[in-house]
């Protein structure tokens, strides 16, 4: 597999995107990937941003060989949360 084909495969992948209100910003991340976060001032800002970090990070974990995190399902994002519900942030 060429490393762009394995790129496409890990984007298409169910990653868990995370994001809250900061002020007038919408800090956006994605949960199993650390250090992969953006922001926007909209919320289709924040997410487009977020998936060119997604790919950036995504490319220089392929190039460099670092292991790639499975995604986690909702119910493992869930139980990281606790008990607190999503919509009180």
């Amino acid at each position: 597999m060429t490393p762009t084909d394995e790129l496409d495969r890990q984007l298409a992948r169910g990653w868990t995107r995370e994001l809250t209100q900061d002020g007038d910003v919408i800090a956006a991340r994605v949960v199993e990937l650390d250090g992969c976060f953006s922001e926007g001032s909209t919320l289709e800002e924040a997410l487009t941003n977020l998936d060119n970090a997604l790919k950036l990070w995504l490319g220089a974990a392929i190039k460099s060989g670092i292991p790639i995190p499975e995604p986690m399902s909702f119910n493992q994002y869930a139980s990281m949360r606790g008990s607190r519900s999503l919509r009180d942030e």
